[in-house]
This record gives C-alpha cells, structure tokens and sequence, in this order.
C-alpha cells in the first residue's frame, strides 16, 4: 500500500461491536485515506440519518458492509451527491435459499439488496460464491463488481506454543437457531455422539434455548465452552488438529480461516465458499444426511494432520488473504482505479 500520508476521506458504516474482518477492512482503508466512521445504531434514527448527511457532503466515498437496513440511507444520499458507493456483500443480503427461509428475498424482502447493489458504484465479492448470489439478484451490476476475498491478520493467531492434540476437534462462532443449523452445529453435535474416542469442542457465544438443547444431547466427549477471549481461543485453535466447518450456506468462513492459521486441518460441509477458502487443505464431508459420513471425514483429516507441515496451512492462508492485497482493492474501488484482475 502507499506510504504517503492518507488524505482522501471515505465513510466507514461500522456496528458496535465491530466484527473482527471489518476491523481488519477499517485498517486496511486507514492506510490509504482519512476515514470517518460512523457507527449504526441498530435501527435508522433521526440521528443515524443526520449523520450519514454529514457524511455525504464532506466525504468523497463511502464503504458499506452488508446491504441492508444499515446500508440503504448512506447508498441513496451519496448517490445522489454523485459520490462514490463501495458495497461489500456480506450473506444473508443475497443468499436466496427458499427450502431453508434464509435470506432476504426468501423471506420476501429481496427489494432491499437489489435496490442497494443497483445504487454501489462497485460491489466486492468475498468470494465466487458471494459474485454468483449478488449477480443472480442484480445481473446489471456485473460491470462492477470485482471480486476481492476478505483478510485476516497472522499476527493476531501467532503460535502460543501450547501441545496439539491431532484428535482434538474444533468449531466455534455465535450460536442461535438460525446458526444451529446453518453453521452445522447439529451436524458437529452429532458427529461427537457417534464419534467417542475424539475430544469435541464448540466454543462460542450460545443463546440460552440452544444451550438448554445441546445440554439435553450432549456426548461426555463433547466439551461447551461458551465465549472466549481472543488468547483464550488462540490457545484452543493452536492445541486442536481438526477444525469442522459442516455448513450449508456460507460465503467466506472466516472462523475456519482464523483456524486455517492455526494450523487446523478445516473439515467442511457442502459449500462452493468453503471449498475455495479451505483451497487445497479442505477435507469434504458432503452434505450432511449421514453423521458417518462427518466422522469419516473428520478422521481423514486427523489422518492427513498427522503427516503434512501444519505450518504449510498458515502460509498459505497468509499468501491468499493478506491485508496488503485486501488494501490495494478496497482502495482501486473508492479511488476509481483498475484493479488490473479483469474481476
């Protein structure tokens, strides 16, 4: 990225608390431009709007993550400003997965993503997956959209030299109804109950009705550990050899990455963004109708743990999604610049 001064001021829509890639996205902007960031406040306000006009008038760009409720009054008033829109789709916005009630327009609010991904001077996709779901909604936007993965920082997952134990497996993320099945908790729980000689961890912040129904079922070799800090699940990912990512919808995998970092070896449901994330270290489990067929993959992956260079995983999580590549596009797209990828 460029080392001179930031001087071109941008908008960052951000939440409270920020997640963890959009903190890394934030940084990455910081580099290059003078960033003013405004905070939603979970449901459009007087204030929230006023601000967001403020914004309009003194900033060139602004960048949104998500297109939904948050993202809509910044889209129409920079738009009508003649300012530039960077819309990063997130999934929920643009997944359309009738059978399971999940997405905007599955549950009949698909105006919202359309309206917002005609207003972006350029959206970026997060991966393939992510550029299919937000053309199939918005196929006149195909011109500008680019496709730019997500970044994680390495130095925020370095080694706490703790023991690995290759049979310990791993999953972890925010846990409600919606997550149980999407993110194959129940998929996870249930490859532990048949699985006995393996430790099982889910680790993650649980709502309370889930965690009364996984303490109904739970397997003596499953352990619940409930929210941890940043070290505390550094330390968990670096001493696991398996990290289970038995999704049926996801568009980047973040978690799983984070774990990739860690030197996990990422079992993973069928989901075309996790098989491009995961790359060549992914071990596939298929679409979930048999537990046999998660614990098979699972002692695959312990199997393949136990003889490849774990560090090798790291490097090429570090190579693919680097903040310095995730830089360059967030600022070729508020700048206006080619991205020289023909993405």
């Amino acid at each position: 990225m460029s080392s001179d001064p930031p001087v071109e001021a941008v908008t960052f829509i951000d939440r409270e608390p920020s997640s963890g890639f959009m903190a890394v996205d934030r940084a990455c902007l910081e580099a290059s431009f003078s960033v003013r960031r405004i905070v939603y406040p979970g449901r459009i306000t007087a204030g929230y709007i006023l601000e967001c006009v403020r914004a309009a008038f003194r900033t060139r760009a602004v960048y949104v993550f998500f297109a939904s409720e948050h993202s809509l009054v910044p889209c129409i008033l920079f738009r009508l400003l003649g300012r530039r829109v960077v819309l990063v789709q997130g999934g929920y916005d643009y997944a359309n997965l009738p059978d399971h009630n999940y997405g905007l327009t599955a549950r009949g609010r698909g105006w919202l993503p359309r309206l917002v991904g005609r207003l972006c001077t350029v959206s970026l996709a997060i991966s393939d997956q992510s550029r299919w779901e937000f053309l199939a909604l918005v196929p006149s936007a195909a011109p500008r959209t680019r496709l730019s993965h997500l970044a994680l920082d390495p130095d925020q997952w370095t080694d706490p030299e703790v023991p690995r134990d290759d049979n310990q497996v791993v999953t972890f993320g925010y846990i409600d109804e919606e997550a149980y099945s999407r993110k194959g908790i129940d998929r996870f729980v249930a490859a532990a109950a048949l699985d006995r000689s393996r430790r099982y961890v889910l680790a993650g912040e649980i709502s309370p009705d889930i965690a009364e129904r996984i303490r109904s079922i739970a397997p003596p070799n499953l352990v619940v550990l409930g929210h941890q800090r940043h070290d505390q699940l550094r330390g968990l990912l670096w001493s696991s050899g398996v990290y289970a990512q038995l999704s049926w919808h996801e568009t980047f995998g973040v978690a799983m990455a984070e774990a990739m970092l860690c030197g996990c070896v990422p079992v993973i449901g069928q989901s075309a963004a996790l098989a491009e994330i995961a790359g060549v270290w992914a071990v596939h489990a298929g679409d979930g109708h048999e537990p046999a067929h998660d614990t098979a993959a699972i002692g695959r992956a312990v199997d393949a743990g136990c003889a490849m260079d774990r560090a090798a995983i790291r490097s090429d999580v570090t190579r693919r999604f680097s903040p310095r590549q995730r830089g360059e596009a967030l600022r070729a797209a508020l700048s206006g610049e080619p991205t020289g990828t023909g993405r």
